[in-house]
This record gives C-alpha cells, structure tokens and sequence, in this order.
C-alpha cells in the first residue's frame, strides 16, 4: 500500500471491486474439491483466459472451475492439463500465437518472412 504525500493510505483505482452483496448472509459454498489425475489432486480448468512470457516461459491466466475471479492465477505451461481449452484459446485469440521475440527470429532466420509460432500448442505446427 502506498501512501500520499500527506501520509494517508491510497490504493490505485484498478485495485477496486465493486461490492457484491451475498443473497444469502453467512451461506458460503465451498469450491470444489480437486480431482485426481494420475495420483495427483488437480483443480479443474474453467477457461484460459490469457498468456504471456514470464523470463522465457510461457503462462496461462486460468479460470478455475468453481472459484472466484479474484483466484485466477498464471500458471506455467507444463502444469496446464486442458489440451482442448488451450486449442480454444488460440483459435479464439490467434495474435497470442506469436510469442515475444518470435517474429524478430524469424526475420532473421529467413529474410523478411514473419513466422507464426504454433510449436507447443497441441495440435498445432510451425508454418513457414
């Protein structure tokens, strides 16, 4: 939290919510619990929402199924296990194909041609 030059407490106005009124005072459900894959509990992926590069990683901003939006969280690629959700995603934001740095190595590589990344994307394959 940052403060003014008067010393009071400001928060930018990004940071704010607006109040949600619960229609059922002291009811809460719970989320649901994980499911188990392989012998490891796992939450289950709602929607994916975004990605970025992260120090030459990529990430997925996750939707959880069942959980608030105020618990969305950017996961690494490795830990995603939504092979469909992620194929949706592409389709639905092709401009995210294209990863930082991507289009300046391949000018390089091959002239002036602008290579569109789909390597690691499920079902997906590098176009020349």
């Amino acid at each position: 939290m940052r403060t003014n030059r008067e010393g009071h407490p400001s928060h930018h106005c990004s940071l704010l919510k607006p109040f949600v009124e619960n229609p059922f005072p002291g009811h809460h459900l719970p989320p649901p619990p994980p499911v188990r894959v392989s012998g490891a509990e796992e939450l289950i992926v709602e929607r994916i929402l975004d990605s970025r590069v992260r120090r030459n990683k990529l990430q997925y901003l996750i939707k959880w199924k069942g959980y608030d939006l105020s618990e969305n969280s950017w996961e690494p690629k490795g830990s995603v296990h939504a092979p469909k959700l992620i194929r949706e995603f592409y389709r639905q934001h092709p401009e995210k194909s294209v990863l930082p740095g991507d289009a300046w190595r391949s000018s390089w590589k091959k002239g002036s041609t602008v290579r569109t990344r789909t390597s690691g994307i499920p079902g997906g394959s590098s176009a020349d």
